[in-house]
C-alpha cells in the first residue's frame, strides 16, 4: 500500500509539472517570424506559430488584419 502511494505521489508530480512546460507564443499584423514569438516580440504569420506549437501550447491571435 505504501509503495502505491508513493508511485501515486510521484505521477501526481510528474502530470501536475506539464502546464509549466507549455509555451505561449504571439502572433500579430506588425510582427516578424524571426522573432521569438512573445508578447513583445510577435510572429508575423499563424502558419509560423503553428509549425513551432506543440500540443498544450497556446498561440494568441492579436489584433489586426
Amino acid at each position: 500500500m505504501r509503495r502505491l502511494l508513493a508511485r501515486s505521489g510521484l505521477l501526481t508530480c510528474l502530470l501536475s509539472a506539464i502546464p509549466a512546460l507549455a509555451t505561449d507564443y504571439y502572433v500579430a499584423a506588425d510582427g516578424n517570424d524571426a522573432h521569438p514569438g512573445t508578447l513583445s516580440a510577435p510572429f508575423a504569420t499563424i502558419q509560423h506559430a503553428a509549425d513551432l506549437a506543440a500540443a498544450g501550447d497556446t498561440v494568441h491571435i492579436r489584433g489586426g488584419s
